[in-house]
C-alpha cells in the first residue's frame, strides 16, 4: 500500500466531520514537526494508515491470528493479531443515521523510508502527543491503553455514546 497526501484526504473524508478536522490538525502538527526535525540518513514521513472499515473488513481483520470454538474467539497466533475489536466494538465501523460511513477513530502511520516504524519507535510519540494539542478532553489516543498498546491510533473519548454512529454488524 502506499501513502501519499491524496490517499490521506480520501481516508479523512470517511470520517465524522468533526473528527476530521481534529485528524487534519493533527497531520499537519506531525508533519510540521518532522520538517522541524530532518534527519539526513532517512526519510520520515507520517500520513493517515486507516479511517473506515466495513464491518466485513473489519471481522476479517479481527480473526487473523484467532480461531472460533463453540461462539468464543481464541488467539491462536498473537503475532497475527491485528486488532483487539469485531465490528460492533471499534469505532472504525460507525455509520451516520442515514447508513453513511463516518468513522470515529483514525489509525495515523509513521513511514522511516517508506516501512513502517518499528515498534520501538520513538517517533510513534508524536501521535498522542498531536492528539493532546489539538484536543486533549475528546480525543483518546491507543498509546494510552493498558496492553495492547495501539500506537496508531486516535479515537472519539466515549465514542459509543454517539448512538447514531453505533456500528452496525
Amino acid at each position: 500500500m502506499s501513502f501519499n497526501a491524496s490517499r490521506d484526504q480520501t481516508q479523512l473524508q470517511l470520517v465524522w466531520a468533526p473528527l476530521r478536522a481534529q485528524a487534519e490538525h493533527m497531520l499537519r502538527i506531525m508533519q510540521g514537526w518532522l520538517r522541524e526535525r530532518p534527519t539526513e540518513q532517512e526519510k520520515v514521513e507520517v500520513h493517515v494508515a486507516s479511517t473506515w472499515r466495513d464491518p466485513a473488513e473489519q471481522m476479517v481483520l479481527f480473526q487473523r491470528g484467532r480461531t472460533r470454538v463453540n461462539g468464543a474467539w481464541f488467539v491462536e497466533n498473537p503475532k497475527q493479531i491485528v486488532t483487539k475489536a469485531p465490528p460492533e466494538e471499534t469505532a472504525h465501523c460507525c455509520l451516520t443515521a442515514d447508513g453513511k460511513p463516518a468513522s470515529l477513530a483514525v489509525d495515523f502511520v509513521i513511514l522511516v523510508d517508506g516501512k513502517w516504524a518499528e515498534d520501538r519507535d520513538p517517533r510513534w510519540a508524536l501521535i498522542p502527543a498531536a492528539a493532546a494539542l489539538v484536543n486533549a478532553e475528546e480525543l483518546e489516543p491507543g498509546a494510552f491503553w493498558n496492553e495492547p498498546r495501539d500506537w496508531p491510533h486516535v479515537e472519539v473519548r466515549h465514542w459509543r455514546t454517539h448512538a447514531e454512529r453505533r456500528p452496525k454488524s
